[in-house]
């Protein structure tokens, strides 16, 4: 008949902007900040930790008390809207009760380098409503530090803003993220723009 006394720990958060293609601030956007799996030999899945958001009129949102470790944060944008993947997602390492801030801006709205061209399909048409996912690599081993995907416009126009320099990997995402499809590789050390054409298959 002892009392049962909870201590709960604060965590730590995920904050930041969301802008639409045309550089407008998103109202009521969809956020959701997902722990990653770091165990990949576990047979069993540990339960998933995640917080989600929706960002406010000027476009900000925050999602609170996030446990310690690795995430995705991912832009779902309006989840009415049916979709292959996310709009857009980085990732993010919480450590105690630190804010981290994940914006997702459009093209001109950051500093760094960017990253755009037109996707085609092999007819040479452009591939409309794909996701790209692009990933950086440091020695041909995937990198952590800059993960991104978007997906291509009714003129197959796609956008990566604000990227650290280094070397890429552009990849096409099959329907739920099941599989990946090498699409680009080379190093990013300024703005460039290429004309892609997806592979046979």
């Amino acid at each position: 008949n002892e009392p049962v006394q909870l201590a709960l720990k604060q965590g730590g958060a995920v904050k930041g902007v969301v802008e639409r293609s045309d550089g407008t601030r998103w109202a009521n956007a969809l956020v959701v900040a997902s722990a990653q799996v770091v165990e990949p030999t576990a047979r069993v899945r540990p339960p998933m930790t995640f917080g989600l958001g929706f960002t406010d009129a000027a476009g900000s949102y925050r999602i609170e008390d996030l446990p310690a470790g690795p995430y995705v944060v991912l832009l779902i944008g309006d989840p009415s809207t049916r979709q292959d993947g996310p709009k857009g997602f980085q990732q993010a390492q919480l450590a105690g009760t630190e804010e981290v801030t994940i914006d997702f801006l459009a093209q001109g709205s950051a500093d760094g380098p960017s990253f755009d061209g037109t996707l085609r399909l092999r007819d040479g048409s452009p591939a409309t409503g794909v996701t790209l996912t692009l990933m950086g690599v440091d020695a041909g081993t995937t990198s952590r530090t800059d993960w991104r995907a978007t997906e291509t416009d009714e003129d197959g126009r796609f956008v990566f803003a604000d990227i650290e320099r280094g070397s890429y990997v552009l990849h096409r995402a099959t329907k739920s993220f099941r599989r990946m499809e090498l699409v680009w590789s080379g190093t990013i050390d300024g703005p460039i723009e290429r004309d892609i054409t997806l592979p046979p298959g």
